[in-house]
């Protein structure tokens, strides 16, 4: 619980993380993945004063594997001296784009931050014992059908990591197909991957054979297919909705530099995700598509 050289005073918690204390009446989630808690960003937007309501949703994502990686699931906590302890919506990972530190607050920060990296170890461990649990869980809660369908509301200045009965609520067709998310790396990469296979077997529909696939999703080009009228580089651009997937032109530059010289065809491919419920037997998410086709540039 460090304070900064200006008197700011803060903390880092890992209660995005679900801790279900033996619960087993919730929805599974794969193999290898656990529940945390995250703002819906249309509903709820940060930043958020003590007394603020947030709305959080239940999500997914693979157990994280490294600092980095757990880093996107840390709370930074403000002390205030009226209100105690409340979070703004800051998390750990882009702190400090999102929040304006001085100079001498930021290299005291970094230099707490590495001697606090023993709680990230614990926080890599509690998201290893929940997903080790969850495979235990009945897949059902109550009467909700998925938990794509409900929210639980939280305050700011009283954040915790237990399923709240009371504050479960389930949400409206319109809200429901509303949501925004802060999503995890490790999320952005398997909606990445669902995209990539759902674009290259459109193309082999299409006639084209493709040649060379790329899993990096921030990579370009994502994919190198041929026909009969040459070879063509795609850049697959996914979004979650109610975000649009897009591209500009300084990604076509990218796009075009970074491919083969052999290559004279260059396209976009679009897809944009909405999650459904229930999920699947096994814990995965199910998603419509919204994709309408490669675009040329």
């Amino acid at each position: 619980m460090p304070e900064l050289p200006s008197g700011l005073r803060l903390c880092i918690s890992k209660l995005s993380v679900i801790d279900f204390h033996a619960q087993t009446d919730w929805f599974r989630c794969p193999y290898g993945h656990f529940w945390f808690l995250t703002p819906n960003l249309t509903l709820s937007p940060p930043p958020y004063a003590p007394e603020d309501e947030i709305i959080f949703d239940f999500l997914s994502a693979p157990v994280p594997m490294t600092r980095k990686e757990v880093a996107q699931y840390i709370h930074v906590f403000f002390i205030d001296p009226v209100h105690g302890m409340f979070w703004r919506g800051d998390w750990l990972d882009n702190f400090e784009d999102s929040c304006a530190l001085t100079q001498e607050d930021r290299g005291f920060w970094r230099s707490w931050l590495r001697d606090s990296q023993d709680f990230l170890d614990e926080a890599m461990d509690d998201c290893r014992r929940q997903a080790a649990s969850n495979q235990n869980m009945s897949g059902t809660y109550e009467k909700f059908s998925g938990e794509y369908m409900i929210h639980m509301t939280m305050p700011a200045s009283s954040l915790g990591s237990r399923i709240i009965p009371s504050r479960i609520k389930p949400y409206t067709w319109t809200q429901w197909m509303e949501r925004e998310h802060k999503l995890p790396e490790s999320v952005r990469q398997l909606d990445y991957e669902m995209a990539v296979n759902f674009v290259t077997a459109d193309l082999q529909d299409h006639g084209y054979i493709t040649q060379r696939v790329n899993r990096d999703r921030i990579s370009s080009p994502s994919l190198i297919a041929q026909s009969r009228s040459g070879a063509l580089a795609v850049r697959i651009v996914v979004a979650r909705a109610p975000n649009e997937a897009n591209f500009s032109a300084s990604s076509i530059t990218e796009l075009k530099a970074g491919s083969p010289t052999d290559v004279t065809e260059f396209a976009f491919a679009c897809v944009v995700l909405l999650p459904a419920a229930p999920r699947l037997e096994d814990g995965r998410q199910v998603f419509y598509m919204k994709y309408e086709g490669i675009k040329r540039v």
